[in-house]
């Protein structure tokens, strides 16, 4: 899909522009930017939430070593 901000080609499953961060989908913007429902968002953002999970639990778990090491 091509930012309608910047003119960048970005992957077609992308949300936002990877150069200027535009939103590329989910709201009325010029060039008929396509609608999506809540049903088909909410699959990719639970996806992130876990990946949002899964880095905060390994930067704690390394830490908490690093800390218990340095004493």
């Amino acid at each position: 899909m091509k930012c309608p901000n910047c003119g960048t080609d970005n992957p077609g499953g992308k949300l936002v522009c990877r150069s200027c961060g535009r939103r590329l989908r989910g709201g009325p913007q010029p060039g008929g930017a396509v609608w999506h429902t809540e049903e088909e968002l909410m699959p990719r953002l639970r996806a992130d939430m876990r990946r949002l999970g899964v880095v905060t639990a390994v930067v704690l778990a390394i830490g908490l070593t690093l800390g218990f090491l340095t004493r």
